[in-house]
């Protein structure tokens, strides 16, 4: 039997849920006789338009990184030198993170295989002869930050082992004796350093030197002998808060939708919940491995009326991280 008077409404699509590389849309999709919402069955003789749909945005920030190449695998003759290459992400501030990432289940999220450094070559130290050179162990780096200098011993050994003058070996050949080596950056490293080498004791952005790149970043309670840093948001408390909302759904799968309040799903006001926002201007890192530090609200703001207990509550940060953390 046909159902005269009912058909689906179409919301529009949302933001792609992913900031790059694949993700999905979604939209609200909804049974309607005229203005009113109906129920899904009154519809059944339709086809419903889909409610989630793929979308691929730009290709996500991911580069190469090598370590230097090995000594060649002989000491005379051909020989091979290798060395590693790895594929790191880079986030919203061209900061690389170390740690490598693996090759998902799609190539698409990862670093391309064309643009992949070569990790083996070839070397060749000279024709064998009785005589070789024997390289000793590099000794540690001669300062205790920046660029300094390693050295270490090269002799010339005969076929059986035993050291010889060097005027007796190819000085062509010889192994390096010198390299440059890199410590700990002497530039400030964390907002600590910054109080300590510059007697600074107010709060505010400062340059510190993290992962080979200067950074600014919001130091505070710099008049403390425990200075915190902090990670000023580009937009503010625009794509950074966290909210709870007062109205149940009838349906859990349908709204909202795409990070975004949308009012006129099915939904029923829940007395239990009591709404409330919090929003963010800045978020606490660990200088160290730079993970966001979920229990600091120095730089939050909250309605009076809203501070209650809360367990379990989303922060939605503007790179659209999803952070579980508790309120206390």
């Amino acid at each position: 039997m046909k159902c005269a008077g009912f058909h689906w409404k179409k919301q529009k699509w949302s933001k792609c849920s992913s900031t790059c590389g694949k993700g999905y849309k979604e939209r609200e999709v909804m049974c309607v006789s005229g203005n009113n919402t109906v129920n899904e069955q009154l519809c059944n003789h339709l086809k419903k338009p889909k409610e989630r749909r793929k979308c691929h945005q730009y290709q996500c920030s991911l580069t190469w990184m090598t370590t230097p190449w090995s000594e060649c695998s002989q000491t005379c003759g051909k020989g091979v030198q290798t060395r590693n290459a790895t594929c790191h992400r880079v986030n919203a501030y061209k900061w690389i993170n170390s740690e490598p990432f693996l090759k998902p289940n799609s190539s698409e999220l990862w670093c391309t295989t064309e643009d992949k450094p070569s990790i083996t070559r070839g070397c060749n130290l000279g024709i064998c002869s009785e005589n070789i050179w024997v390289a000793g162990v590099w000794s540690a780096c001669n300062v205790k930050c920046g660029t300094g200098r390693q050295r270490r011993r090269v002799y010339c050994h005969r076929a059986d082992g035993k050291r010889i003058s060097n005027s007796q070996c190819d000085e062509k050949l010889r192994p390096q004796r010198r390299r440059r080596c890199h410590e700990r950056p002497c530039a400030a490293i964390n907002c600590l350093d910054i109080q300590k080498r510059s007697n600074i004791t107010f709060d505010g952005e400062q340059e510190i030197f993290i992962r080979g790149r200067y950074v600014k970043i919001y130091c505070a309670k710099m008049n403390t002998s425990k200075p915190q840093e902090y990670i000023t948001l580009i937009r503010g408390d625009q794509d950074n808060y966290s909210e709870v909302y007062s109205k149940k759904l009838t349906n859990p799968d349908t709204c909202p939708y795409g990070g975004s309040r949308y009012d006129a799903c099915n939904c029923v006001n829940d007395d239990s919940i009591r709404p409330g926002l919090t929003t963010f201007q800045r978020i606490a890192i660990n200088i160290t491995s730079l993970a966001v530090i979920t229990n600091d609200w120095t730089f939050s703001q909250t309605p009076v009326c809203n501070r209650f207990l809360l367990e379990n509550l989303e922060i939605v940060t503007a790179d659209h991280l999803v952070l579980k953390v508790d309120f206390l």
